[in-house]
């Protein structure tokens, strides 16, 4: 997910049954479902309970952050681990590329990501002719 969709989760928005998170007001515009890791649904039960749960009219926001501190937070976890020129962001596009290399489809990547075409995602794949020589050579066996 994107940064700001991550941030606008509310507890309504999981569900836990079906491990399935609701966007909405998303990047494109389009609003769309996203399945949630085992770990993401666990990282998300925990926060829906924590004193941090903001609470408004009708809804409670699971991850309360501004944007600022959350890349505040996210630079001194870069620099304390030695990492280098690596922005939020990578973390997708490092996901959409190994969904690729794990042999996803294009519908089923974009079913993930929210990317309305091929184009918008194909910028995400970064596949390497050198990755492919083994996917080749095995079909060719059969």
């Amino acid at each position: 997910m994107r940064f700001g969709e991550i941030t606008r989760l509310q507890v309504r928005d999981i569900d836990f049954d079906k491990s399935i998170a609701s966007l909405h007001d998303t990047k494109n515009g389009d609003s769309r479902d996203c399945p949630l890791t085992i770990r993401a649904l666990d990282i998300c039960s925990k926060y829906r309970f924590k004193d941090k749960v903001l609470e408004f009219r009708d809804h409670q926001t699971l991850f309360p952050i501004h944007r600022d501190k959350f890349r505040h937070y996210f630079e001194q976890a870069c620099k304390r681990a030695g990492i280098k020129d690596f922005r939020f962001h990578d973390c997708r596009a490092t996901k959409i590329t190994r969904l690729f290399q794990d042999g996803w489809d294009v519908s089923s990547v974009a079913v993930v990501s929210g990317h309305k075409s091929w184009s918008e995602l194909q910028k995400y794949t970064r596949i390497k002719a050198i990755e492919l020589v083994e996917k080749i050579n095995e079909k060719k066996k059969s």
